[in-house]
């Protein structure tokens, strides 16, 4: 999941400028660089990744950097967590991703989504799959598998695997019907 640094960020640079249907230039790079807060936040994501395979310092020097990106974005990110690329989250406001979390490729994360563990001891951690979006206010908890394409839908809380393609609604969350 975790790759080199330069293919993860020009995976992502590609899904922003596919979500909004732009043309892939040195403008709209600058843009997204200078003007789009959500943006800075994944290349920051992908920055302490790749501080993090610094030799003896890495670890600690990745647990500083995702502890100030916390309190610049109000998030927080855990220490383990894998994330493929493509990653969108266009406003990244009181998101918790626990450590150990693995999240596919092109996966799209709304605000205040929590993914983590049901009991806080990190045992059973989800696992998204590719190109999932979680909305709005969603938590997603536990040992929790969900699979490529599904949805999950604004303040949902997910306690059981969603099937490939599925739109997961509600509290506790279940599957609607197609």
């Amino acid at each position: 999941m975790e790759g080199d640094f330069f293919d993860l960020v020009s995976t992502d640079f590609e899904a922003w400028a596919n979500i909004g249907s732009n043309q892939k230039s040195l403008t709209f790079a600058l843009k997204l660089l200078l003007f789009d807060r959500g943006f800075r936040f994944v290349l920051e994501t992908r920055l302490s990744s790749a501080i993090n395979k610094f030799y003896l310092v890495g670890p600690l020097l990745r647990k500083l950097y995702l502890y100030s990106i916390g309190r610049r974005y109000s998030c927080e990110i855990g220490h383990g967590t894998q994330i493929g690329g493509g990653l969108y989250v266009p406003h990244p406001v009181a998101i918790v991703i626990h450590g150990k979390t693995i999240i596919g490729k092109n996966v799209t994360i709304l605000q205040s989504v929590t993914l983590g563990a049901v009991k806080g001891d990190g045992a059973g951690l989800p696992i998204l799959g590719d190109g999932v979006v979680v909305s709005a206010g969603a938590c997603v908890l536990g040992g929790v598998k969900v699979g490529t394409g599904a949805t999950i839908g604004a303040n949902a809380v997910v306690l059981k695997d969603v099937s490939p393609g599925a739109v997961a609604v509600g509290v506790p969350a279940r599957e609607l019907n197609r």
